[in-house]
């Protein structure tokens, strides 16, 4: 612990380093299941599935759309599971809104 003027300042581990990544990742879908996208624990994105009934030319612009709403759906599924895993480790203590630590 360091004195600054009147101030003690503390070093604290940065949270992120306790809330961790999910391991596995996350998987999205779009289309009722005709798209499916993982990304990694940092929001990368890691692969991309697609029924074959999309393989059609003129399905492209929909395959296309489809890919973007499953990798949405990913990244949500992915930030409301660190927000819960932040949570557990605040003990329910809310941040102000638009902070984020991670």
């Amino acid at each position: 612990m360091r004195t600054h003027g009147r101030l003690e300042l503390t070093q604290t581990p940065h949270p992120q380093r306790y809330v961790g990544r999910p391991r596995g990742g996350v998987e999205g879908t779009a289309g009722g299941g005709l798209v499916s996208v993982k990304l990694s624990g940092k929001g990368e994105l890691k692969s991309a599935q697609f029924d074959d009934s999309l393989l059609k030319p003129d399905q492209k612009p929909i395959l296309q759309d489809l890919i973007v709403a499953a990798h949405a759906d990913a990244r949500r599924k992915l930030e409301a599971l660190l927000a819960e895993r932040m949570q557990s480790l605040t003990g329910g203590l809310s941040l102000p809104p638009g902070l984020k630590l991670f």
